[in-house]
């Protein structure tokens, strides 16, 4: 599921269970928006078009590839 990054959070003080730093951010879908953990800082960017990938209950966002971000950029119109 693609989305795009409206905001973020990086907590350095967790709730118990959690390694710090734990990072957060709101990703809107086409239907919904969603929380979802990232790996990195790196890939926190508002704005950044992310992809969802579900793991058990939770979803976590990574960075679109180059070829996924532009897929359909250049698509003939018909």
């Amino acid at each position: 599921m693609k989305g795009t990054i409206l905001t973020y959070t990086i907590l350095n003080v967790t709730p118990e269970g959690f390694d710090a730093p734990l990072y957060l951010c709101v990703v809107k879908t086409a239907g919904e928006n969603i929380l979802s953990y990232a790996r990195d800082a790196d890939t926190l960017k508002i704005g950044r078009k992310v992809n969802l990938e579900k793991q058990g209950e939770h979803y976590y966002a990574r960075p679109l590839k180059f070829k996924e971000y532009f897929k359909n950029s250049f698509a003939k119109d018909e």
